[in-house]
This record gives structure tokens, sequence and C-alpha cells, in this order.
């Protein structure tokens, strides 16, 4: 309880990625406790679903949805969709930004895989989510991914699995990043099972006509 694993930080596409990947017999991460990878995803502009970065695009990455729309003046260059829905284990991608400050983008979320032949229990959080946009212009990162196979998963209500899209830095001409993916593969459940689970879009981005949830 308390104790945080986490990761280095985000990482070009040109560079080695990262992840937290752990085969054990039993994990228990306690209340209180986390494996935190937090936009340790991919930097802006960079990943399979990088958000738009021209002069008027400023659009989220995606990676289990796509990313929010971006400039209304150019309604193009949300982040793509990829990766597995049963096994994900690829990073979330970076948001896009005005093409003169990419440092602005928000970074995608990282990737978090275990594999554990007796029990997972979560009372804790395992987080991957996207990261904010750092400054104007600038489009949010995608949700990480979250891939857990074990024998037998549980754990109270206070146990989270999250990897949420990052969010823009406004409305007025940003997109939001696309939630991540998480898959737990489990032969059974225990009865303490209450883990919660979330892989949401981003809460602010700009959308067209008033429309919310682009994704």
């Amino acid at each position: 309880g308390g104790g945080v694993f986490t990761l280095s930080g985000s990482f070009t596409t040109n560079q080695m990625s990262n992840r937290v990947y752990m085969v054990c017999t039993n994990l228990t991460i306690e209340a209180g406790g986390a494996i935190n990878a937090d936009a340790k995803g991919y930097y802006g502009w960079n990943g399979p679903g990088a958000g738009g970065h021209a002069a008027t695009q400023e659009a989220g990455g995606g990676h289990g949805g796509p990313g929010g729309e971006g400039d209304a003046s150019a309604l193009s260059g949300r982040g793509a969709a990829y990766d597995s829905t049963n096994m994900p284990t690829v990073p979330g991608s970076g948001g896009g930004s005005h093409s003169s400050v990419q440092a602005n983008a928000g970074r995608g979320g990282g990737a978090v895989w275990i594999e554990a032949c007796g029990t997972c229990a979560i009372r804790g959080a395992i987080s991957a989510n996207g990261g904010p946009s750092t400054g104007s212009y600038g489009g949010g990162g995608a949700g990480g991914a979250i891939y857990i196979k074990c024998g037998t998963f549980g754990g109270p209500a206070s146990g989270i699995l999250r990897a949420d899209g990052g969010n823009a830095w406004d409305t007025v001409s940003c997109g939001g990043g696309g939630g991540g993916r998480i898959a737990v593969d489990y032969q059974s459940v225990d009865a303490t099972h209450g883990v919660r689970f979330s892989s949401a879009p981003a809460t602010l981005e700009w959308s067209r006509n008033d429309m919310s949830n682009r994704w």
C-alpha cells in the first residue's frame, strides 16, 4: 500500500518503447498502491494513431478509439484507432498540435502487461491514462493499454483499471485523446470482485456543432 511501480517517460516512434511487464505466481496491489503508466506512451505527434499537426490541426491521439477532431478549418487529423481488443499491448499515441508547438501535445498512455498463473487481486490502481495537452494549440494523448492474463481475478470496488484519454488544451480548436484498451483474460473470478474499469475518451475537447463525444 502506498507503493508506486512506474516506468521512464514517453518516447518517439523511432526510439525503443518501454512498458511494465510482470510474470509472476500471484500479484496483489493493495489499496493506495499503483502501477502507473500515465503519459508514458508515445510522445506528441508519434505513434500509430498520432494526432494531426499541420498548421490548423490540433487533433487528439487515437488508440482504443479515434482522437477528437482538430481545428474547425481543418476538420481532420484525428488519430486512428488500432491494437487488439482481446490482447492490447501497444502504448497510446501522442496528440497533435499546431506545427510550431510539438511539446504542447499530450503524450499517450503507456502499456502494462501482467501474467499471473495464480491470483491477480487489484485493490489499488493500474493506470495508463493519456496525458493532457501542456499548452495552447495542443491535442490530448490517447489512453494506453492494460492486459492481464491470470488464473483468478478479483479485488474490491477500491480497485480500478483505467486507460482514459487526455484532455485537449481548450474547447476552441483542440481535439481530446481517445480512450485506451483494457482486457482481462481469466479462468475464474473471486468472491470479492468489484474492480472498476475505465477507458473513456477525453472530457475536454473542441466539438463541431456542439456535439460531444466525437470518438
